[in-house]
């Protein structure tokens, strides 16, 4: 089923760095990959981020790491 759906990257601070999807999206499988860029394009440092999925009153979080 359709559902809006938000991946979206913050530092461990919790400052939101990028947002790589803010749409309304059919159900099924899908792949996004990050460049380990900001939102201004600028290149992040080495370290952990998290990843957060919202989608219908939903939410998962996971960790990543950022090696440069």
């Amino acid at each position: 089923e359709a559902s809006s759906v938000t991946l979206a990257v913050y530092s461990l601070l919790g400052q939101p760095v990028r947002t790589l999807a803010a749409a309304k999206q059919p159900a099924g499988l899908y792949r996004t990959v990050w460049d380990g860029r900001d939102s201004q394009g600028l290149p992040l440092a080495s370290g952990v981020y998290v990843c957060q999925l919202t989608t219908r009153g939903q939410r998962a979080v996971r960790r990543m790491l950022l090696l440069r």
